[in-house]
């Protein structure tokens, strides 16, 4: 055992790649055609995600780029509030 902390325990062989985190979040629509979504990560502008919608029994997915993300305060919590657009609509 002596020594083990001093010798790296792993590494990357492929820097690129993607991260998927779920999470449930009610969405608006506003009139000029954004979406709003109350998260509780913040996000970048122009982040790109992908928004899972189900209804009916169907998943849509669709591309939206971050246009702002605000925080606000809900019921006592620091939550953050992510104007989206479409990426198919910009």
């Amino acid at each position: 055992m002596h020594g083990r902390r001093r010798h790296q325990r792993f590494s990357f062989a492929n820097s690129d790649g993607v991260l998927q985190v779920l999470r449930e979040v009610a969405v608006r629509h506003t009139v000029n055609g954004e979406l709003v979504v109350i998260d509780g990560e913040p996000r970048n502008a122009d982040d790109v995600l992908t928004l899972e919608t189900y209804a009916d029994g169907a998943t849509t997915s669709t591309q939206v780029r971050v246009v702002a993300s605000t925080p606000v305060i809900r019921n006592g919590q620091v939550l953050h509030e992510l104007r989206l657009i479409r990426l198919n609509e910009a």
